[in-house]
């Protein structure tokens, strides 16, 4: 045991002891390797030696450790309080070993260190430019500020948040099976090859954040918000019962299945996306008052194809405003179901071949826009209105 300000020096030896404790002090050495039969229970202060065996280390309480050397030992790390750095520019840990984290910091700095397997039940994986990399990342709660690397996937599990604030470019899959995923405005995924599935409560990339993958599926009754960029080579599927929403741009053709739902914006909103296959049910939320409306911008072809439409009035209803839906640079012959072109329900009349847009904007060849119009029952009690009007003013005469 380790204790306080003391100091444990092997030098260039090799030394096999029993069990190591070290808290408060340190452990030095100039190439020698210090082995244990027993976990290494280290809670505050540093080590310059290697340290080896066939066993692991457990960071346990508040303090901070520093490992500056590379290390053998080939158990599991465990951080369960305060902080474990790794100080060494390159391979700190064995790169089969596991780490575990839960209730503390693995902190990498600007190092990059190769481990097996990174669980992150709680807690965060920390770094200021560093890279991680793993054969999988499994995580369920926490932060994570370093770069996530290597040949593995990363696999989100419960209900908790997980946070990534890094830049990551590691080659498998993303699995997001349950919870919230959220990649931040200093976060992205950059894994060409791989497939974004997400199946959890809600994946969110706020603006400034990027995924690049190369398909997205959303599946289940998920919710993916995208206030960032989001490209996906092979395209976006939102299945039946899953939501795309948000105010971002999805380089990627989009397909949302019967039963899927399209929802621009974080209330009222703007998605742009190379092109749209809607056969589900499109939000679109209006505020006449404010002259605003949800937009979806295709850069190439929209298509309606038994999609639905449902209209969400947030202020109060005004006749002889036009907005737009869709704005297009191509449009196959569609339409929403029992909308036919120049059709009008609930005082909106629509027109899939607009060549203007509405208040809200919209940049393309075509618009898909609809105007607020007196419905034929107010026509006629107007009518009758102003006739009383007439015959009362004639009394009064």
């Amino acid at each position: 045991t380790v204790n306080s300000t003391g100091t444990l020096a092997i030098n260039g030896f090799n030394d096999t002891v029993g069990q190591v404790i070290v808290d408060g002090g340190s452990i030095t050495g100039t190439g020698g390797t210090l082995s244990s039969t027993a976990n290494f229970d280290v809670r505050s202060g540093s080590s310059s030696a290697s340290l080896g065996g066939s066993v692991g280390l457990n960071k346990s309480t508040t303090g901070s450790f520093t490992l500056s050397n590379t290390n053998s030992y080939t158990g599991t790390t465990n951080v369960n309080g305060g902080s474990l750095i790794l100080g060494h520019a390159t391979n700190t840990l064995s790169d089969s070993g596991a780490v575990v984290v839960n209730g503390g910091t693995l902190s990498i700095g600007n190092n990059n260190d190769t481990v097996g397997s990174v669980t992150l039940v709680n807690g965060s994986l920390a770094g200021t430019g560093g890279k991680l990399s793993a054969s999988a990342f499994n995580v369920q709660n926490g932060t994570i500020t370093a770069g996530l690397s290597g040949l593995g996937g990363l696999t989100k599990s419960t209900a908790g948040t997980v946070t990534l604030s890094s830049a990551s470019d590691y080659l498998g899959n993303t699995d997001i099976n349950s919870g919230t995923f959220i990649i931040s405005s200093l976060g992205s995924i950059n894994s060409f090859l791989s497939t974004f599935n997400s199946s959890g409560d809600l994946t969110r990339i706020d603006a400034g954040g990027l995924v690049s993958v190369n398909q997205v599926n959303l599946l289940g009754s998920t919710t993916m918000t995208v206030n960032g960029t989001l490209n996906a080579t092979s395209g976006v599927n939102v299945g039946a019962n899953a939501v795309l929403k948000g105010n971002g741009q999805i380089n990627a053709a989009l397909t949302l299945a019967t039963g899927a739902q399209l929802a621009p914006g974080n209330s009222i909103g703007q998605l742009t996306m190379n092109s749209l296959a809607l056969s589900g049910t499109y939000d679109w939320e209006v505020d006449s008052t404010a002259n605003s409306a949800d937009l979806v911008d295709v850069t190439s072809v929209l298509d309606l194809s038994g999609a639905s439409l449902n209209i969400i009035e947030l202020g109060t209803f005004e006749i002889g405003k036009k907005f737009t839906l869709f704005s297009y640079g191509a449009l196959n012959p569609s339409q929403f179901t029992g909308w036919a072109n120049g059709s009008t329900q609930g005082g909106w009349k629509i027109n899939y071949f607009d060549s203007a847009p509405g208040l809200n904007g919209g940049s393309g060849l075509g618009f898909v826009t609809l105007t607020s119009v007196p419905e034929p029952s107010t026509l006629f009690l107007g009518v009758l209105g102003l006739g009383g009007i007439a015959m009362r003013r004639r009394r009064r005469a």
